[in-house]
């Protein structure tokens, strides 16, 4: 008896294990995919506004997106 109760313990332990990888996993993906969006805004920012700073583009890039890059 004392032995299944240890054995439903580690499963579920084990099984907790994998979920939190999976959250991880997951969380990584949105911040690469994130992250790349911001790379893609930058590029189209950099060819509308060839002739802006490059701070004031990324101050645009904040107004219009609401992305804050601080």
């Amino acid at each position: 008896m004392k032995n299944e109760i240890q054995q439903s313990k580690n499963q579920s332990f084990m099984q907790n294990k994998e979920r939190n990888k999976v959250k991880m996993i997951i969380q990584q993906g949105f911040l690469v995919v994130r992250y790349q969006f911001i790379e893609l805004l930058i590029r189209i920012a950099n060819l509308k506004y060839k002739r802006m700073g490059m701070l004031k583009m990324l101050m645009k890039l904040q107004y219009s997106y609401g992305i804050s890059f601080m």
